[in-house]
C-alpha cells in the first residue's frame, strides 16, 4: 500500500491501480474512479452538446451570471432545470465544463432528484458534492444552497 492517486489524492491498492495516459503524453497512476472519468472524457465528443431549452422561457444570457447566494429552483419543473444551474454554477466558479463528463453528470442528475425531493417539504436545501472533478491544481467540489422559487 501506500501509492496515491496522482488526480485525487486517494490511497489506491494494488488491485485498484490503473495506468492513464494524460493529454501531454504523460503515464500516471490512478484509482479505479479517475480511470473511468478519464476513459469517458477522451471518449466524449470534442463539441459540447446543445442546452437544454425550458418550454416557454425566454433564452438566457450567459454573462453576468451570479455566482453567490443560493440557487433557485422551480420543482414543477422537474431536475433537468436544476442539473443545468448546477452545472452554469460550477462552470462560472471553477471554469470547468462538466457537460461531456459522464461520472459528474450522474452524480449531478442524482443529487439534483434528491434536492427536489428534499425542495418538497423545506425552503431551502443544500447540494454537497465533494470531489466532483479534478484538474492540475487537485479535486474540486461543489457545494450550493438550494431554494425553492
Amino acid at each position: 500500500m501506500g501509492d496515491f492517486c496522482q488526480r485525487c489524492g486517494c490511497e489506491i491498492g494494488w488491485f485498484s491501480r490503473r495506468r492513464v495516459q494524460q493529454p501531454d503524453g504523460q503515464v500516471v497512476e490512478v484509482c479505479k474512479a479517475c480511470a473511468a472519468q478519464a476513459q469517458a472524457q477522451a471518449q466524449a465528443p470534442a463539441q459540447t452538446p446543445p442546452q437544454a431549452k425550458v418550454p416557454g422561457s425566454p433564452p438566457r444570457a450567459r454573462t453576468g451570471m451570479r455566482t453567490d447566494g443560493p440557487l433557485r429552483c422551480n420543482p414543477a419543473l422537474g431536475a433537468e432545470p436544476l442539473v443545468q444551474g448546477l452545472l452554469e454554477r460550477f462552470r462560472a466558479e471553477t471554469g470547468i465544463d462538466l457537460r461531456g463528463d459522464a461520472m459528474a453528470s450522474e452524480r449531478l442528475h442524482n443529487a439534483a432528484g434528491i434536492a427536489l425531493s428534499q425542495l418538497q417539504g423545506e425552503e431551502e436545501v443544500e447540494v454537497n458534492l465533494p470531489f466532483l472533478t479534478a484538474d492540475s491544481s487537485g479535486p474540486k467540489h461543489l457545494q450550493v444552497r438550494v431554494t425553492r422559487g
